[in-house]
């Protein structure tokens, strides 16, 4: 008669629950899949052929000079997506562009994609802009004004 050793299942479970809590972590420490392009994917999601830029919060500029300048007043579903959109004014005496990020995100801060515009605006002028992105609709998709910096 051969003698084989077994765990009783409480532990297998507990071993085997262990695993998977260290799995789920590793998972949740990700910051969503890459397409080989650099491409965002939304998690979960197949890809749908539309794809937006990774975002990098290192290569947005914010000047917290300029941010006075720019209010966003819109923000709203789009066939393809979302898009945003306000007014720069601009209270120099010279003519400036305005370059303005916003980040489209869940209700828990997770950023979807963004959008980005540069407005030009005359001297003591005031300009509408917009920015849009495509990407799934998500339902609660925020926006969130990201950056603004002038030149």
């Amino acid at each position: 008669m051969t003698r084989t050793k077994t765990r009783p299942a409480g532990a297998a479970a507990a071993a085997l629950s262990g695993g998977l809590l260290a799995l789920a972590l590793l998972a949740g420490c990700s910051h969503g899949s890459n397409g080989s392009d650099g491409s965002a994917q939304l998690p979960g999601k197949p890809s749908t052929g539309v794809k937006a830029p990774a975002p990098t919060a290192d290569t947005i500029a914010n000047d917290p000079k300029a941010r006075p300048s720019v209010s966003m007043r819109d923000c709203a579903a789009t066939g393809s997506g979302w898009s945003a959109g306000g007014t720069v004014t601009n209270s120099k005496d010279k003519d400036a562009t305005f370059t303005i990020v916003v980040s489209f995100t869940t209700k828990q801060s997770t950023v979807l994609a963004r959008g980005e515009t540069k407005v030009s605006v005359k001297a003591g002028a005031t300009k509408s802009w917009t920015t849009a992105a495509n990407f799934a609709k998500t339902k609660g998709t925020q926006c969130v004004l990201r950056g603004v910096s002038e030149s």
